[in-house]
């Protein structure tokens, strides 16, 4: 096997472990982001849900206020505002640590081992992945 070649090998390895990461942190999703509309912000402020902040910390830096979320105190309304997602970060650990385990072996066998046995192990690691074997025909 050539460096090009296993350089390429390698890629397509990274790519794979790439989306089964991805697809691991979906599964793992706890709670989504939620961002609101100066639309949406504006009815909750009028219905009260979201309240006047105590104090605005950054005032003394741009001499008044320039946004909304400057005034008022968006975080104290979770339902309607969560900044990031949450995710089970334990499982998805788990379920990565194997994934890159895996990978690591096969990135091992591409650079000490058989260039066939080492086609095989990315074509069964990608079949994995998708349901399909993406072998070249």
């Amino acid at each position: 096997m050539t460096p090009t070649q296993r350089n390429y090998a390698i890629g397509r390895v990274n790519d794979i472990v790439k989306t089964k990461e991805q697809a691991i942190r979906k599964g793992c999703l706890l709670q989504d982001a939620r961002t609101l509309t100066y639309k949406e912000l504006a009815r909750l402020i009028v219905k009260g849900v979201i309240k006047p902040k105590k104090e605005n910390e950054n005032d003394e830096y741009t001499g008044g206020y320039a946004y909304l979320k400057d005034v008022f105190d968006i975080n104290a309304a979770p339902d309607h505002f969560r900044r990031n997602a949450t995710y089970d970060e334990k499982a998805c650990s788990k379920k990565m640590a194997a994934v890159r385990e895996r990978a690591v072996a096969i990135k091992d066998r591409l650079m000490l081992g058989d260039a066939s046995e080492a086609l095989t192990m990315v074509n069964e690691f990608e079949f994995e992945l998708n349901g399909k074997n993406s072998k070249n025909k």
